[in-house]
């Protein structure tokens, strides 16, 4: 049987310049905290031989209800 190891992608997709608003977009956008865009990262993350399982998006209850403010992608890759 396979045994696989897991790794975890967590970004934002706030739009700091409008405040509460939100956009899938602020991916390919290079965030005041961080070194590179997040999709950069994400890209790396494949071509280090991590398959991309689910992305699930993370929801606020405070002000926006409902509204999708970070997204948090999953990998894995077999355990050699």
């Amino acid at each position: 049987m396979q045994n696989w190891k897991y790794h975890f992608y967590y970004t934002s997709i706030v739009d700091e310049g409008l405040g509460c608003g939100t956009s899938v977009e602020w991916i390919w956008k290079k965030h005041k905290d961080q070194q590179s865009p997040a999709m950069d990262d994400i890209q790396k993350i494949g071509t280090d031989g991590w398959e991309l399982i689910s992305v699930t998006p993370i929801s606020t209850m405070a002000g926006n209800a409902g509204q999708t403010r970070e997204i948090l992608f999953t990998f894995k890759k077999p355990i050699d």
